[in-house]
């Protein structure tokens, strides 16, 4: 079965619909508005977020799909597929799913939860990397797995692995308190500095917030390498 990359390249589309909903009061004007319009509905170009940097990428759709074709014909990482495997997978999934409920490994709603109703197959997508190339960039693939049949058992996985972190020597604990960046600008006199001072900077810091720790680390942990 041949990847259809134009159904990806499409999905741009729900992009002009949602403009089309705005609210009456909007931060733009009429101008800027409907040439937001005119771009979403343009069927030759793709407009995707670069894979770094935060820019904004208008990329010409044939660009776009050729890329895509050169990186799925690479038989090193893709082998293309005789007909959609959804069926199977799906029909393999539930055996192994009223095995493991079956002997009682499985309550009622975690089969449930882990055998989607309608799964839909996954959808190949390029981010460009224009700080690699910016007239012809490549692109990182990315597949998205949402609503896809090992989603359910990928959110599975991450709830009952979660709580074994804490176990581990250190881990990272997610915040919105302060980014980085304005920890290093904040506690540090120069621009420059090499990897040794930064994780100084970032663990001082850190630790000196003892009421309210983002980091943890265990005693038998060495931060800075003398």
């Amino acid at each position: 079965m041949q990847p259809n990359i134009e159904i990806a390249a499409q999905e741009d589309s729900t992009l002009a619909e949602s403009l089309q909903k705005r609210a009456k009061h909007s931060n733009i004007t009429p101008g800027e508005h409907r040439a937001l319009l005119w771009l979403a509905k343009n069927e030759d170009i793709v407009i995707k977020p670069a894979d770094k940097g935060g820019a904004t990428v208008v990329w010409g759709k044939q660009q776009y799909i050729t890329e895509a074709h050169r990186q799925l014909s690479d038989t090193n990482y893709y082998s293309p597929v005789k007909s959609n495997p959804l069926p199977n997978s799906t029909s393999e999934l539930k055996i192994l799913l009223d095995e493991a409920h079956d002997n009682r490994w499985l309550t009622d709603k975690e089969r449930d939860f882990l055998m989607p109703l309608h799964p839909r197959t996954a959808v190949f997508y390029l981010l460009p990397k224009i700080h690699k190339d910016l007239h012809t960039p490549p692109g990182r693939p990315i597949i998205s797995g949402i609503g896809t049949i090992t989603e359910p058992a990928s959110k599975y996985i991450d709830f009952l692995i979660k709580p074994l972190t804490t176990s581990l020597r250190s881990y990272l604990h997610d915040s919105t308190d302060n980014d980085m960046f304005s920890i290093l600008t904040t506690h540090t006199k120069t621009a420059s500095y090499g990897m040794g001072d930064t994780l100084t900077t970032c663990f001082s810091y850190l630790m000196d917030r003892n009421n309210n720790l983002k980091i943890f680390i265990s005693s038998s942990t060495t931060l800075i390498p003398t």
